[in-house]
């Protein structure tokens, strides 16, 4: 099922909007978890994990374990460029 939202998300015109949203979020939060994200987006956590796995592949955020599951997420130092690049233009 995860998959097939990804499919489907590949092609909606928002994605890289939210991917950008959730970047930023990423980058002012203190490792916020997916479910987080998701709440914060207004989006569900698979779609969120769906994001996430684009964010990750693109080397813009990176994830840490955390206490009782689930994945504290933060902005690498690639996403942090990146979204000054987007501030600049």
């Amino acid at each position: 099922m995860v998959e097939e939202l990804g499919d489907r998300l590949v092609h909606h015109c928002e994605r890289p909007e939210i991917e950008v949203r959730i970047l930023d979020f990423v980058a002012r939060a203190h490792g916020p978890s997916t479910e987080g994200i998701a709440a914060e987006m207004g989006i569900n956590p698979a779609a969120a994990k769906v994001h996430l796995r684009q964010l990750r592949k693109a080397n813009r955020i990176w994830g840490q374990p955390i206490r009782g599951g689930g994945i504290a997420w933060y902005a690498s130092q690639a996403g942090r460029h990146f979204l000054g690049e987007k501030v600049a233009t």
